[in-house]
């Protein structure tokens, strides 16, 4: 599903080290070629500026950033690295540009080949796609498609539940953002992670994180931004409980959604079941044994 399984991913420049990782769980890159927002406090929001921002990151060992400054970007220094790396240091990408684009990237600012791996690396990862699910299947007419235990998981999502609030639409996200009480703090108690607050400087967005896409959620645990829950059952049932009203920038939509029963959140893991898409065509899963030399 394209993401570690990890709490928290450790980045490659810490390596062979266990510390630092990085403050977030890593989500399944499933879908993202269409969503309109990208992280978990929004930042980029460009489709191809996503895919080649982890190259300003100190873990990618293309700029001078301390290893354990796990926040920072140094875009700049990056770019230049990287049109270096793909013009000098394994220069068969000039060809596959060339094919690709049309382009000399020797002749090209480093901003722009910046940009124009980002373009390419979005062209493969519209393979990374979740679709025809048994969900889809009944979602289209076919009646035997899903069990009834995920039909009432549906009409719970979509009615009493209250699910849709946040999870809605094809992708089922709104690519908004909220709080759901899920701030942590350091030692000298600050917070760990501001959220959105990082991007908006809105004190009001402390806490808020993205809504995540739901197709193949089975295939991404754990769960929220810090990968502080195991399962579904978990993520469910914390909604709409006492602690997730406790921030008092909290959601407002928080304090509409019901306490479920047991019996009400299993439907809902039997609905969710039925977002697992199909397998991935193997070929775009396998490094290509003739890359650039």
């Amino acid at each position: 599903a394209f993401t570690s399984g990890l709490e928290h991913d450790l980045p490659d420049r810490a390596y062979p080290e266990t510390a630092p990782t990085l403050a977030r769980n890593s989500p399944s890159l499933l879908n993202q070629v269409y969503a309109p927002t990208y992280h978990w406090d929004g930042r980029p929001s460009d489709v191809f500026e996503v895919w080649v921002l982890p190259f300003g990151e100190p873990q990618m060992n293309l700029t001078d950033l301390p290893y354990d400054d796990i926040w920072s970007t140094d875009d700049e220094t990056a770019q230049i690295e990287l049109k270096e790396r793909f013009t000098t240091t394994i220069p068969g990408y000039v060809d596959w540009f060339s094919d690709a684009f049309g382009v000399d990237i020797q002749e090209l600012d480093p901003e722009d080949v910046w940009n124009l791996a980002g373009q390419a690396i979005a062209v493969y990862m519209r393979k990374a796609v979740s679709k025809n699910s048994a969900f889809d299947a009944w979602n289209q007419g076919d009646d035997s498609a899903i069990e009834s235990d995920a039909i009432r998981g549906i009409e719970l999502f979509t009615g009493e539940a209250g699910c849709t609030y946040c999870h809605t639409g094809a992708l089922l996200s709104d690519f908004q953002y909220h709080n759901l009480s899920l701030v942590t703090y350091d030692d000298d108690g600050e917070v760990v992670d501001a959220g959105r607050y990082r991007v908006s400087d809105d004190e009001k967005d402390i806490g808020s994180f993205l809504t995540p896409m739901l197709r193949s959620v089975t295939r991404s645990s754990p769960y929220f931004h810090d990968g502080s829950v195991l399962t579904l059952r978990d993520a469910i049932s914390h909604h709409a409980s006492p602690a997730a009203v406790s921030d008092p920038l909290h959601d407002p939509i928080l304090d509409a959604l019901p306490v479920l029963t047991d019996a009400e959140i299993e439907d809902i893991v039997a609905f969710l079941k039925t977002l697992r898409g199909e397998p991935i065509e193997q070929k775009y899963l396998t490094v290509l044994p003739d890359m650039p030399q």
